[in-house]
């Protein structure tokens, strides 16, 4: 299982590369570094001139016309992505958890990461030293199931899935770092945490890193119901949240799935 969890992250990693090479250069951007995408990395210099595409060399003032004093290390600046994750994935102890867990460390070995996520049941980020290693995090301890909770009728009726209502800790918290950083990237583990992904600010590359479909199931269940009133019940639901997910995805430059079950639906 962790073969394979790492696998998909790695999967991932590759799927989301193209989407994050940034055709020109942006300079002078918040943090006054180049974001241009080079053969050889990432220009770090402070406000620099970006080289040709294709070139690996700086042409920071300074250096001189050709960047001959260039350090390897001011070339290799890593994008910064913004994970959004429903649960914290310490302790990793039920599927999504352990995909998220496998996913950050795969992340990290190629971007520079900072995880926002909720922290409830058995989450326990104040001994996760293994993500501390690969990334900055930062968690609202709430349930957003129990926060989201509404009446069987109100959740019926809702064009949306109530649970992923925006929670206001998390949107300030989500807030605060776009604030104080400038992301290439923005993933969101599972559909809950879209609404906080949308708070980026364009050109920012957004992902929808999905677990399960929605549609799937509630098609599932619409195809198991035998009772006239239940099954004309769970169509409602399988067509409402059909078009909701077909809305949702259109939004993302990227939507991975974990099965191809899923992935044909």
């Amino acid at each position: 299982l962790v073969q394979r969890l790492m696998s998909e992250a790695d999967k991932l990693a590759r799927l989301a590369a193209p989407l994050l090479m940034v055709p020109q250069c942006r300079a002078p951007i918040a943090d006054n570094r180049c974001i241009y995408r080079e053969a050889a990395g990432w220009c770090a210099h402070a406000t620099p001139q970006c080289t040709p595409a294709g070139t690996a060399r700086c042409t920071h003032p300074a250096l001189g016309k050709d960047g001959a004093g260039c350090e390897p290390a001011l070339l290799s600046y890593s994008m910064r992505l913004l994970f959004l994750a429903t649960w914290h994935p310490y302790a990793p102890d039920c599927g999504s958890k352990l995909r998220v867990f496998h996913l950050l460390q795969a992340m990290s070995r190629m971007y520079e990461v900072e995880l926002l996520s909720f922290a409830f049941s058995t989450a326990k980020p104040e001994t996760a030293a293994s993500l501390t290693q690969c990334c900055r995090q930062s968690v609202v301890p709430i349930d957003p199931f129990t926060a989201n909770r509404a009446g069987a009728l109100r959740t019926f009726l809702s064009p949306s899935p109530m649970v992923a209502r925006a929670v206001p800790a998390m949107r300030q918290l989500v807030d605060e770092a776009l604030s104080g950083s400038t992301f290439d990237a923005v993933i969101a583990s599972t559909g809950m945490m879209a609404t906080y992904a949308f708070l980026t600010p364009l050109p920012t590359t957004r992902i929808l890193e999905e677990h399960n479909s929605l549609t799937r199931w509630m098609k599932e269940r619409y195809t198991e119901q035998t009772q006239p009133l239940q099954k004309l019940r769970c169509w409602a639901s399988w067509q409402k949240t059909r078009r909701y997910e077909a809305r949702l995805f259109n939004r993302f430059d990227l939507v991975t799935m974990v099965s191809q079950q899923d992935q044909a639906v």
